[in-house]
């Protein structure tokens, strides 16, 4: 049987913050690279979390050293409940000014979350991925 590999980078979450406010992507890059590199099986995605304030091409332009192997997907934690679409197209449209090809996802996941904030989290992933 097969199994995928995935690996989630992520700052810390206590009480939806980061331990660490990111400057931008460099440190997430050279873990994933890292991580890419060290592999000796299929890694079939990477996810990296992207901050609710980070809109700005900045942030993204070390994505531009990112050195996954063909076979992996990189997804981007861009989407946020607390603003939404239009936040998560901000973020999207500088993510594409660096990086052409990526998925979507929130930026931690859905575990911590109350409950109900879940539908409406999803209605957010529907309606942008497909911009991506």
């Amino acid at each position: 049987m097969d199994i995928e590999l995935e690996h989630h980078l992520c700052y810390g979450d206590a009480g939806h913050k980061h331990f660490k406010e990111p400057q931008d992507t460099s440190t997430l890059v050279a873990i994933a690279n890292g991580i890419s590199a060290g592999v000796t099986r299929p890694l079939n995605w990477i996810h990296l979390p992207v901050p609710r304030d980070r809109s700005d091409e900045a942030y993204f332009t070390p994505l531009r050293e990112l050195k996954l192997h063909p076979e992996t997907e990189l997804y981007l934690g861009l989407v946020h409940y607390t603003d939404g679409v239009e936040g998560a197209q901000r973020r999207i449209a500088a993510a594409q000014s660096v990086v052409q090809s990526f998925g979507v996802a929130t930026e931690c996941g859905l575990g911590r979350r109350p409950a109900a904030t879940i539908p409406d989290l999803l209605r957010i992933h529907a309606a942008v991925a497909e911009a991506v």
